[in-house]
């Protein structure tokens, strides 16, 4: 019988051995490395990340919310901490335990009062208009698509009405497609991820990274159920994946049609006659 692959081990396995490596995939954040001022080198480049997103936000709808934030797929906390110098109250969400530890111990470090983890798992944290801000970066992209699409729509749908927020996919690879499915292939396989590990040097049983690529199409459908339609798109490559960051407001259920709607949809313009 086949083995089935479960990503989540990979990242609950992460947690546990390698949490800043598996937030920032440098030599210097390996735990066998890590040190002072690798950490710090680490936590601020959160503080730079949330400064960027924080001056699109007020670029593209005026201003930033106060109130509640979600970052979800917080890690060892990188940008929940960030955010809490911004917001009156931080929620992190990630499913491994071992990465909520160290992202306490940050929190800790620096004496935040303002911030509480959670695992993912917990429905309730979605289960209503909660958050006045949403962030999820560098996360989705290792989230099996149609579970991927279900979280998009659960962020979305928490955003509190007139709240903004950043979401973070990836569409294509500058890779060969060859290649793409090769590494997919033996991330996925028992017994090829293990050999792919000894040759890279590292242990066998070490956790792997799948990378997933997300239909445009289906992102903006649910964009559009949810009533998310006002936003702005950066595209990011990293690492040969090639992403996009959406930020968006969010609009009431009865707001009015996007003003840039067909005029012949909306009734401002019949035509009589043939063309």
């Amino acid at each position: 019988m086949l083995l089935q692959y479960r990503p989540e081990r990979d990242w609950v396995k992460f947690g546990e051995i390698d949490p800043y490596f598996g937030v920032l995939s440098r030599d210097a954040f390996k735990s066998e490395n890590l040190n002072e001022a690798a950490r710090a080198e680490f936590f601020q480049s959160g503080v730079w990340h949330v400064a960027n997103v924080l001056e699109i936000v007020r670029d593209c709808f005026g201003s930033v919310p106060s109130g509640v934030a979600l970052d979800f797929g917080c890690g060892v906390g990188r940008i929940t901490t960030a955010l809490a110098r911004h917001f009156d109250r931080v929620v992190g969400l990630d499913i491994s335990d071992g990465m909520i530890v160290e992202a306490k111990k940050a929190a800790s470090a620096v004496n935040l009062i303002n911030v509480e983890y959670d695992t993912s798992l917990n429905k309730q944290r979605f289960s209503a208009p909660l958050y006045d801000f949403v962030h999820t970066f560098i996360v989705l992209q290792h989230v099996p698509t149609k579970l991927g699409e279900s979280i998009i729509a659960d962020l979305l749908q928490s955003t509190k009405v007139g709240g903004v927020g950043v979401v973070h996919f990836t569409y294509d690879s500058s890779e060969s497609s060859l290649k793409s499915l090769m590494k997919r292939t033996a991330k996925r396989t028992f017994g090829l991820r293990q050999l792919a590990n000894v040759l890279a040097g590292r242990r066998w049983n070490y956790p792997a990274m799948q990378m997933n690529n997300y239909v445009l199409a289906n992102i903006f459908r649910i964009f559009d159920e949810c009533k998310a339609d006002i936003y702005k798109i950066c595209r990011i490559d990293d690492w040969g994946s090639v992403g996009l960051m959406i930020f968006y407001k969010k609009m009431a259920a009865d707001a009015p049609m996007n003003p840039w709607t067909n005029p012949v949809r909306k009734g401002e313009i019949s035509y009589t006659g043939s063309l």
